[in-house]
């Protein structure tokens, strides 16, 4: 869900038994949420990371507090991400 035109976003996840689960609010600014070909979530994050950073999270978690952090901030921005193939990360 977006949050007008600001870039802000909160993001949730269909579970198999048809509820919906948030795992993202506008307050974690991530900008961009995919699956990866290995069923885990992964996450393009701003927070404490002006350059952005890629999180992994397991799709049945509930929240980013069980999220890995799997390319840290350095001095290139991440703009964007290709959706990951099994094994690559």
């Amino acid at each position: 869900m977006a949050n007008g035109d600001g870039g802000e976003f909160s993001h949730y996840l269909l579970a198999p038994n048809g509820e919906w689960r948030q795992i993202t609010r506008l307050a974690d600014e991530i900008s961009r949420a995919v699956f990866g070909q290995d069923g885990r979530v992964y996450l393009l994050s701003r927070q404490n990371a002006p350059r952005g950073k890629i999180l992994r999270l397991a799709a049945e978690n509930r929240g980013l507090a069980g999220a890995q952090i799997v390319v840290p901030e350095s001095k290139a921005v991440i703009q964007d991400f290709l959706r990951p193939r099994r094994g690559s990360m």
